[in-house]
């Protein structure tokens, strides 16, 4: 990734800035999610209502 971020600053100074404001733009529901200890997990489950 460092030599991707490295390459592509050749070709726009400004990429990193562009990259961390992308993040801003991520919908969490099209978040893969993660399995632990065997149950499947969702990034939403931090912000669903008890």
């Amino acid at each position: 990734m460092k030599e991707l971020v490295k390459e592509m600053k050749r070709r726009n100074p400004d990429v990193e800035k562009s990259l961390f404001r992308s993040i801003h733009n991520v919908q969490l529901d099209t978040l893969p999610g993660w399995k632990s200890q065997g149950v499947v997990h969702s990034f939403l489950e931090r912000f669903e209502d008890d």
